[in-house]
């Protein structure tokens, strides 16, 4: 108790904005039809001064997205750097994966303080400056806003030529300008408001399946084998080609349907798909490039049975034929929702369990039952698959203690939520979280 009232007064004593390093690992894009990636300014992945100005971390004013910002400093006398910025302004660099080409959209979260003198940043792609997306205007607004527009009315766009990781910048043009948050999307009508979508996934991750090849020719059960091959009560497809699901999906156009029975006559009570990695996207070595996880996403139907008969699992097989189960650590209702959920596993779940080598999968396994104990018949249902993906360690908000605005950093907005909500939603425990994690960024696993 006096170690925690000590930790309690020394975060209510701190004044100076202070935070750890940010996470190396790039914003994820997502694959979405509106391909969004949001970033808060604050976690830049670098701050390079020039001229004698720097983006500086500030509190005020109020309403920032995670209670902090960033002000080019210092504001006076004032300054226009409207050309030869790249060399003569400071600069905040974000590192993007992206997975789409084409036009971008930028828009710029902001806050001029009501100055003429402060309503203008450049932003910039792979530290080159872009005509079309440079001179964005913050309207001398006294409050925060979303702006897209250049000084040349007309939308901040940047082309991204090819996929994978590319550096975003954002220049000051006018000292004293604040900036808050930043959202690329591919999307010309998509519109902002308020705080903003939650800041992309940091991270760098690698497809497992996306489901996107699968097509008339290419079908789907050819490579997710099902119960017709391996004997389970699991169907996989729809039954007209091209047999994806083209409706329900997380990101791009397709998903797997997979029809699972765990009373199917003849079949065994437990219902499965397995997909040879040769077959993926995937190659056998899960150990590189940080790999941490392994994610899915899954929609349900109101309908499905949830019972322990019925319990979902991922399994992995090794080129040794040593294999490992995890079970849905969720709540088992959450099939029954028609709403995409997404699964986190450690891999080293996997090792824990059976040792399963990681540097040689061979086999990737989804499925409804008991299957590594004695299955008991069961019940019947529907769930769609998606974006199968492998990630180095990153922001996973339900894993955090102590984060309650999901930004994975604890810190003075967390404290803030706390105190407004203090016996009501939050009790003494949560105040134990947040005095263990202040001021630290956690990334899992």
């Amino acid at each position: 108790m006096r170690k925690l009232i000590y930790s309690l007064s020394l975060i209510l004593s701190l004044s100076i904005p202070t935070r750890q390093a940010d996470a190396a690992y790039p914003f994820q894009q997502d694959s979405g039809p509106d391909g969004i990636v949001s970033m808060e300014a604050e976690n830049f992945h670098d701050n390079v001064s020039q001229g004698g100005y720097t983006w500086v971390l500030v509190t005020s004013p109020a309403g920032a997205s995670g209670s902090e910002a960033m002000q080019a400093l210092p504001d006076y006398p004032h300054v226009n750097h409207n050309s030869s910025y790249v060399i003569k302004s400071p600069h905040m660099d974000f590192e993007v994966s992206f997975t789409k080409t084409g036009k971008h959209y930028v828009w710029v979260r902001g806050h001029a303080n009501g100055s003429g003198d402060h309503d203008s940043c450049h932003s910039g792609l792979d530290n080159q400056a872009i005509a079309s997306s440079d001179r964005i205007s913050l309207e001398a607004t006294a409050n925060w806003g979303w702006f897209n527009d250049t000084l040349d009315k007309s939308p901040a766009t940047f082309d991204v030529l090819t996929a994978g990781v590319h550096t975003v910048n954002i220049w000051m043009r006018e000292n004293g300008a604040i900036i808050d948050k930043i959202v690329l999307t591919t999307n010309s009508n998509y519109q902002l408001s308020g705080k903003g979508p939650q800041e992309s996934t940091r991270g760098n991750p690698l497809s497992v399946d996306d489901f996107e090849k699968y097509d008339v020719t290419n079908r789907i059960f050819e490579t997710w084998i099902d119960g017709l091959v391996n004997g389970t009560g699991s169907v996989i497809g729809h039954s007209n080609s091209p047999y994806v699901e083209q409706t329900i999906t997380y990101g791009g156009g397709k998903s797997m349907p997979f029809y699972y029975d765990n009373n199917r006559a003849g079949k065994a009570y437990y219902s499965e798909t397995e997909a040879d990695t040769a077959k993926l996207e995937i190659d056998p070595n899960w150990t590189r490039e940080g790999i941490k996880a392994l994610a899915l996403h899954f929609f349900g139907k109101p309908n499905n049975a949830a019972n322990v008969t019925e319990r979902m699992y991922v399994a992995l097989k090794d080129d040794a034929n040593k294999m490992a189960v995890a079970y849905y650590d969720g709540d088992p209702d959450d099939v029954r929702e028609e709403k995409w959920h997404e699964w986190n596993i450690r891999l080293k779940d996997f090792t824990d369990i059976n040792n399963v080598n990681l540097n040689s999968v061979s086999k990737v396994y989804i499925g409804f039952g008991n299957r590594d104990t004695h299955p008991t018949p069961g019940g019947s249902g529907l769930v769609y698959f998606d974006d199968i993906r492998l990630y180095p360690s990153r922001c996973v908000p339900s894993r955090v203690k102590g984060n309650f605005n999901d930004d994975c950093v604890v810190d003075y907005a967390d404290l803030e939520i706390i105190t407004d909500e203090w016996l009501n939603d939050y009790q003494f425990e949560d105040f134990a979280s947040l005095a263990d994690n202040w001021l630290k960024e956690i990334l899992w696993p």
